[in-house]
């Protein structure tokens, strides 16, 4: 878990991609970022809030009410993910980034630092520490379950799909065993009758 003491830059909402196990692959949920700027050496963060039903997420009026008035703010986020991306040109960056080449051409890729947001306050109101900590604990284990979910169900597609082959290849396996073992028994010897001393028995 992450708090940031902080006064709000920006904020505004934009559609994000998100895996899943439809004939897509992803969807689209709405997601609202908040750049917010620490009073100490004004840098700033990038901090991102779902928007789904449990979502304790601000509204963009009061943002906007606490970018205008420069409050300070806690912002509780319940961790922190690095996602690529190439720079643009003619936009500045606060890094260099890495130049590579892609398909033939110079780009260069950098990582954008991404806070899952959990909750903004004044930072002058009271702060419940178990409270945020129950709370980051469940986002925790609610992405552990949709990844397992979705892991799980990419699994039972790729088996799915090679189901009929590998149904060949053991029916082919049976058969070759079945024709070793035949091709390294003895022959059964004929029998006519008679005993092992030649006599025939009544």
């Amino acid at each position: 878990m992450i708090i940031h003491i902080a006064t709000a830059d920006n904020a505004f909402v934009l559609p994000t991609p998100v895996l899943d196990d439809t004939e897509k692959g992803y969807h689209l949920e709405d997601r609202m970022q908040v750049t917010v700027r620490s009073p100490a050496n004004d840098k700033t963060a990038t901090v991102e809030f779902r928007l789904d039903a449990e979502s304790d997420a601000p509204t963009l009026a009061q943002l906007d009410a606490w970018i205008e008035s420069g409050d300070l703010l806690r912002v509780v986020c319940s961790g922190v993910t690095a996602r690529p991306f190439i720079h643009q040109e003619g936009k500045q960056y606060r890094s260099r980034g890495s130049e590579k080449e892609i398909n033939g051409q110079t780009a260069t890729l950098d990582t954008l630092i991404i806070f899952a947001g959990q909750s903004i306050t004044l930072a002058s109101e009271p702060f419940d520490a178990d409270e945020e900590v129950r709370r980051a604990r469940g986002a925790y284990k609610k992405a552990q379950r949709s990844y397992r979910q979705r892991t799980n169900a990419e699994r039972l597609a790729r088996t799915n799909a090679g189901m009929e082959e590998r149904i060949a290849k053991m029916r082919e396996a049976a058969k070759a065993k079945e024709a070793a073992a035949a091709a390294a028994s003895p022959a059964a010897p004929a029998t006519d009758g008679t005993g092992q001393n030649g006599r025939r028995r009544s």
